[in-house]
């Protein structure tokens, strides 16, 4: 056998990638707790009265836009997206062209 066996270059490569993976198992459960942390952290305070926080919202809007159009607020589970992955956020039903409203 050669003297040199195993190249240091492969000793070398080998302690890198093992580190490597040992630090992604690792370290990849505290990442996620951290993250998890950061999102609870911001998360927004309800209050106990929600259809007073509705009403100010909507006094909001139509101080705002007016008073010629109806707004629905509608408690949903999850938010429906777009065809490009986005979060369609506000939904508006608007009279074909040539149509009245009604």
């Amino acid at each position: 056998m050669p003297r040199d066996f195993p190249p240091a270059m492969v000793v070398a490569l080998v302690g890198t990638v093992s580190w490597a993976i040992v630090t992604v198992v690792l370290g990849f459960p505290f990442v996620r707790a951290w993250a998890k942390r950061m999102e609870q952290r911001n998360a927004p305070v309800l209050t106990a009265d929600v259809s007073s926080r509705l009403a100010r919202i909507e006094e909001g809007i139509r101080r705002k836009l007016g008073d010629d159009f109806q707004i629905t607020f509608r408690e949903v589970n999850d938010v429906e997206k777009t065809p490009g992955g986005k979060h369609r956020w506000l939904v508006s039903k608007l009279p074909e062209a040539g149509t009245t409203a009604g």
